[in-house]
């Protein structure tokens, strides 16, 4: 799209919470975008571990894609937010029944990462501190699975600190 100069909006309209723009139909002389100004050309995928656990619908309105933990209760093996809800888990604890967690396997990141490249230029993947679990360690093995110019196109982050202030945050 064209870098919209105001001076070319007639009028404004809000419908559904989106704002309609009118412009006149002729372009300004030599108007040009401003310095450091780009389009967007690559379309950027993001992915989390549901460690996150985003409110129900949120991860989908801001188009982040969940990959699940596991999450064992008893001899039972879950797919946290697939097979087993936030619910289950609560019920199961309150029952005595041992619950755990472990990581998403390599192969499996390996595999969803490579479905999301198919959709996606680009990939970022930010997962729960290396501190509190070992969801970034094992993006960082699916990543070494995957053919180089597909690794390239998919940056990792460990959030760190960053949940640790965001907790921090809410507390205050």
């Amino acid at each position: 799209m064209d870098y919209i100069h105001p001076m070319n909006v007639v009028q404004t309209h809000r419908r559904n919470h989106r704002q309609l723009i009118v412009l006149t139909k002729k372009k300004s002389p030599g108007l040009t975008r401003p310095k450091g100004e780009h389009e967007m050309s690559e379309k950027i995928g993001f992915v989390c571990d549901s460690t996150a656990d985003f409110p129900v619908g949120l991860a989908k309105k801001l188009r982040i894609h969940t990959l699940p933990v596991h999450i064992q209760v008893g001899e039972k093996d879950h797919l946290h937010g697939v097979s087993i809800s936030n619910n289950d888990v609560i019920e199961n604890m309150l029952k005595n029944k041992d619950v755990s967690t472990k990581p998403f396997y390599p192969f499996e990141c390996a595999d969803y990462y490579d479905r999301l490249l198919g959709k996606y230029d680009k990939i970022v993947s930010f997962h729960l501190s290396t501190e509190l679990s070992g969801c970034y360690k094992s993006a960082v093995n699916a990543h070494k699975l995957l053919f180089s110019d597909d690794a390239e196109r998919i940056k990792i982050l460990d959030l760190g600190g960053w949940a640790a202030f965001r907790s921090a945050w809410d507390w205050s």
